[in-house]
């Protein structure tokens, strides 16, 4: 275990997002997260231009649509968040 390894903030979500890239290339997903990026290109069109929380709304819309891209990269963004408990 690393003591000192400051996993939280912006470490950490680093950490995770390399976790993530390396999830999606080795378990051959990576057509379905460019599934999801279209898919959250289309959610962006439909948000009004600078709205304050255009994020929140996008990730809202992709939820409620039940996308199986979404669903899949979801789940490996959750397995690359295990990753700060290896270390």
């Amino acid at each position: 275990m690393v003591v000192h390894a400051r996993l939280g903030g912006e470490q950490g979500i680093r950490l995770n997002r390399a976790a993530f890239a390396v999830i999606i290339k080795f378990s051959g997903q990576a057509d379905t997260f460019n599934q999801l990026l279209k898919e959250i290109e289309k959610a962006a069109d439909k948000v009004p231009k600078g709205s304050k929380d255009a994020n929140t709304q996008i990730m809202q819309m992709l939820s409620e649509s039940n996308s199986a891209s979404y669903r899949a990269c979801v789940s490996k963004w959750e397995q690359g968040s295990q990753m700060r408990k290896w270390t």
